[in-house]
């Protein structure tokens, strides 16, 4: 019971931070959002692990953040033509440097992992759309 009482004080406590670096859809803000993998156009699902430094758990957003620049720490989720989800290599992700982001008001990012070779051994994270929402 008392190992219950814990993770449940860290899944509120996870929770608060997260929301500390996102809005309210309400107010003044930009929508940042995973896709889904494209293999055709070399295009992978990217989980958002961290926002400005802080865990987030809901890996594919869509997360409101206010307007301005953010840091983002991605990992890239490969799969092959089949549809078969590989894992996420630690090596890229260590060594995939943060993505900044200028977030506008009233605008939707959607950000993928681009491969840049036929084995997965590079990445880069790319903005597929930008589109106005409001």
């Amino acid at each position: 019971m008392r190992m219950l009482k814990m993770v449940s004080l860290a899944f509120l406590a996870s929770s608060a931070m997260a929301s500390s670096v996102t809005v309210s859809p309400n107010d003044p803000s930009g929508i940042v959002r995973s896709i889904v993998t494209n293999p055709a156009a070399k295009l992978n699902k990217v989980l958002i692990t961290e926002i400005d430094g802080v865990l987030v758990h809901q890996h594919d957003g869509p997360y409101w953040l206010a307007p301005g620049k953010h840091q983002l720490k991605l990992a890239p989720v490969f799969s092959d033509l089949t549809g078969t989800v590989g894992s996420i290599s630690n090596n890229h992700h260590k060594s995939h440097p943060l993505f900044e982001l200028n977030v506008e008001q009233g605008k939707t990012y959607t950000l993928a992992a681009k491969q840049t070779d036929a084995h997965l051994n590079t990445w880069k994270a790319v903005i597929v759309s930008e589109k106005t929402t409001r």
